[in-house]
């Protein structure tokens, strides 16, 4: 039998069929909805108005939601509610998506916020002898979770987490698949993550909610590698010279990284713990000199890189002075010269979607040009020296 929902606050009448979910029909009528816990009760971010229709009794989750966010009892989360009439629904403001711009001074560009490191708020309740499940166990059952990778520090420091936050934790999610932290209590406001710019002259540093995808702030500094190079064939040719300089061009580099982190954390009174996300953006040589992979393909013909695409790293590992635990993603390499700092400018820009003919120029230490022909991208790259630095 269908059914209609009207949405006032959208302007949307809407076709639905008994126990349709709510949530997924307001998603494919375009209503932008925050479904941050991928529909499983446990964000409370995607609550809606009803105005007239069946109010099912709210479960705990809701209940528990429903008094943290204030809301009146006509108040029901979409994602939970399974259709059984006609409806009226208003979505307000707080339970939609808010597009984040990206280089606001060019043509639009703008991202919805989908973190991939979530956080889950959760009360356990007391272990009973008559159900000893694991604590581990009670974990899964709170996020609605068969499975989930869990770091060994983590697990055995569970007990005493648990004991010491009266079963109330903040439980830290990457990609829905893996545990990076379990806190005491309600640490929900605190998701940062860091977006790095590692140029062969300056290094840009932005501190950033990971829920809101707003910058709150940024730091800037000089390249302390340069002292060794002004240009990235002098930098790869000191690299080469002997077995320790590439090592020292990696401490300079993430030594200053670091100091810029604590500089940004501390003027915003952000524990470091509390990072979870760091993703650098550079040119091919500045990613491979920062994790200390050998040049040597790099430097001589035909410019082989060890790397174009990686997977998540752990941030303690790269070097990277955030949450032990936190993951550090770098932007893919294009080929040889041609690095993941042009990837993320094409990316930003989204040259690739855009129709007619575009040159993209990136005037740095390390030269590129982008020729957007047709559905063609044709790049090329050059050692143009710190002269055009800031231009």
């Amino acid at each position: 039998m269908a059914y209609t929902i009207r949405v006032p606050s959208h302007g949307q009448t809407i076709a639905a069929e008994k126990k349709d979910i709510l949530a997924d029909k307001l998603q494919q009528a375009g209503v932008p909805l925050n479904l941050y816990c991928n529909k499983r009760g446990l964000c409370g971010k995607c609550f809606v108005e009803i105005v007239t229709g069946r109010r099912p009794d709210p479960g705990e989750r809701e209940k528990f939601w429903l008094e943290q966010k204030d809301l009146s009892a006509d108040h029901r989360l979409s994602c939970q509610y399974e259709v059984d009439g006609d409806l009226v629904v208003n979505v307000p403001v707080s339970s939609t998506h808010e597009n984040v711009p990206i280089l606001p001074s060019i043509p639009r560009s703008a991202v919805v916020p989908d973190p991939a490191v979530k956080k889950y708020y959760l009360e356990l309740p007391k272990a009973e002898i008559s159900s000893p499940d694991s604590l581990f166990e009670r974990i899964l059952t709170g996020l609605g979770a068969k499975s989930l990778k869990i770091p060994m520090e983590t697990l055995k420091e569970l007990g005493h987490t648990l004991k010491e936050a009266g079963q109330k934790v903040t439980v830290t999610v990457h990609r829905e698949s893996q545990v990076l932290a379990i806190e005491p209590g309600n640490t929900l406001g605190q998701n940062f993550g860091l977006a790095v710019d590692v140029g062969t002259t300056t290094l840009v540093m932005e501190l950033v909610d990971v829920e809101s995808g707003r910058t709150l702030d940024m730091e800037a500094a000089l390249n302390s590698q340069s002292r060794r190079g002004a240009d990235v064939i002098s930098r790869l040719t000191y690299a080469l010279a002997e077995a320790k300089n590439a090592a020292e061009l990696r401490e300079l580099v993430l030594e200053t990284l670091n100091q810029m982190a604590r500089r940004l954390l501390l003027r915003n009174r952000i524990s470091p713990a509390s990072v979870y996300e760091v993703v650098v953006s550079g040119n091919t040589a500045m990613s491979h000199l920062l994790l200390g992979v050998p040049v040597e393909t790099l430097a001589r013909a035909p410019f082989h890189a060890v790397f174009s695409r990686l997977p998540g790293l752990n941030a303690r590992e790269v070097g990277l002075s955030i949450h032990p635990h936190g993951v550090a993603y770098f932007a893919p390499n294009i080929k040889s010269f041609v690095g993941g700092d042009i990837a993320s400018g094409l990316l930003a820009v989204r040259l690739a979607d855009r129709s007619g003919h575009f040159l993209f120029l990136d005037l740095g230490t390390n030269g590129e040009i982008v020729l957007k022909a047709g559905e063609e991208l044709i790049a090329t790259s050059t050692a143009a020296g710190p002269a055009f630095e800031g231009a």
